[in-house]
């Protein structure tokens, strides 16, 4: 136990990860901080090495990945109701799942879905079309968040994904929302029309993102789900979701429209046939494809969306001049500069299924990879960090390489890697296991250039005086208010 600096019986406090990320980032530092976290809820003792600083965190996650293993997800999954199976660990079928996911992508060459183009092409017109009716409104105030930077991702889900409405206001919800009004009301904010008074459409948005709220911001936050409270919580969003995509496959007949939902239909007897797949094999896997996909949207655009805007607001930087740097070649990139910033993933952990001598990591033991610290001390080591246009100057691709925050494998963002003679196994796998990071950056980019659109249909926004920085609640972006020049 002397080793440890710090202990408790779950995971560290927001204060004390502050104090984590100083003492790793000072000279001269430890390469990690040790943290045993108390034996409780049936679950006995565990060391937890934090891990902060960029070199380290890029060495480990992509020298040493083999060493790493992230079952602990499957364990904190099997506990919640629902039979939620989302494909974060190692024994939830995952090659499997993404073989699947690629032929469904790949079926119909002149429309395969593996290109950005379409889901693109969604985001545009829906990003425009939220922003027509605000104008039609005559509302002159709005909150970006809520009434757009989660509304546009739900929306591209609807179309792309064929997710259905919510149609009814389930009462957990309600007390949600609730107590996120008071917090609102207490903070003198007007931070969005009530949920019960809003149209089908963005209260569905809204209620999906709550449950994503409940399930992500507390798995994801605690190894182990050691508290009964997060568990509970966490089990609310994780079986209401689980739920919901169910109604999907239950409700729905066979769809022609072009949507990833009708596309796994389509492909359902020959993928089964192919595998040796029962109909309910074919299924779970097929739904776990689709929470995992919706749940993506929802949070990790949203939550990008959220921190691109508070940065560019920080720094300054001009929207329409951020749009048009966007258009350069490769400019979608810049979205990766901007969030290198303030990354949408904070932490994330991971368990040592080897030594790993070099960091002192031993078998069985924990690593928390403090991402936003890593992140931003990557960000604030630039050379050029402080020339005016820097967030305007398309980063080189070996810049591109310590980004972290659509994952530690940025060299190939979008791509499926296919099966040759040196890896068979490869077929249809993609760069990195993370649904959102592959259409993430294209609904980004097409929401930001709606909001700096042409002159004529420019809404001129501005953040309010009683709005000047994105507010938070449960860790998540939820207000921005911003008013429209007349």
């Amino acid at each position: 136990m002397g080793d440890h600096e710090l202990s408790g019986p779950g995971l560290p406090s927001a204060k004390h990860i502050d104090w984590i990320k100083t003492r790793l980032r000072a000279e001269p530092a430890p390469v990690a901080l040790q943290y045993w976290m108390k034996p409780g809820g049936g679950r006995p003792g565990q060391t937890i090495h934090f891990i902060a600083r960029h070199k380290h965190v890029v060495s480990i996650l992509r020298d040493h990945e083999e060493c790493l293993s992230n079952e602990h997800y499957d364990d904190n999954l099997e506990q919640l109701p629902g039979g939620v199976a989302l494909l974060l660990g190692e024994r939830s079928k995952q090659p499997l799942c993404w073989q699947l996911l690629a032929r469904a992508l790949q079926i119909k060459p002149e429309r395969s879905r593996c290109s950005t183009d379409v889901i693109g092409d969604i985001a545009s017109q829906v990003s425009a079309g939220v922003l027509r009716a605000l104008r039609a409104n005559g509302r002159l105030e709005f909150n970006l968040i809520r009434e757009y930077g989660f509304y546009i991702p739900y929306l591209c889900a609807e179309r792309f994904i064929g997710l259905r409405s919510v149609t009814t206001i389930p009462s957990s919800v309600r007390l949600f929302t609730w107590g996120r009004n008071l917090n609102s009301l207490m903070r003198l904010r007007d931070q969005g029309a009530d949920l019960m008074r809003l149209t089908p459409e963005m209260r569905s948005s809204h209620i999906y993102l709550i449950w994503a709220k409940l399930m992500f911001s507390q798995i994801f936050k605690n190894y182990g789900l050691r508290s009964s409270a997060i568990q509970r919580m966490a089990g609310i969003g994780a079986k209401a979701y689980a739920e919901q995509v169910a109604l999907l496959f239950e409700t729905t007949p066979f769809a022609t429209e072009d949507t990833l939902y009708a596309r796994l239909r389509r492909v359902e007897a020959a993928f089964s046939k192919e595998h040796s797949l029962s109909r309910e094999d074919y299924e779970e896997l097929a739904r776990n494809l689709i929470l995992e996909f919706v749940s993506s949207f929802h949070i990790l655009i949203g939550i990008a969306f959220a921190k691109v805007i508070d940065t560019l607001n920080r720094e300054k930087i001009d929207l329409v001049s951020f749009s048009k740097a966007l258009e350069q070649p490769e400019g979608v990139y810049l979205l990766d500069k901007v969030l290198a910033e303030d990354p949408a993933t904070t932490m994330l952990f991971r368990t040592a299924k080897d030594d790993l001598t070099k960091y002192g990591i031993k078998r069985g033991e924990a690593v928390c990879f403090l991402i936003d610290a890593a992140s931003l001390e990557y960000a604030e080591g630039r050379p050029d960090r402080n020339v005016s246009d820097y967030f305007l100057r398309v980063p080189a691709p070996e810049e591109r390489l310590g980004y972290l925050n659509f994952g530690p494998h940025e060299a190939c963002p979008y791509s499926f890697i296919k099966a040759d003679e040196a890896e068979p196994e490869a077929v249809d796998e993609p760069a990195h296991p993370c649904f959102g990071q592959f259409w993430a950056r294209a609904v980004l980019k097409e929401m930001i250039q709606a909001l700096a659109g042409p002159a004529e249909r420019r809404l001129n926004l501005r953040p309010t005086e009683r709005g000047a920085a994105v507010e938070y609640l449960l860790g998540v972006p939820d207000c921005f208010l911003v008013e429209i020049d007349p």
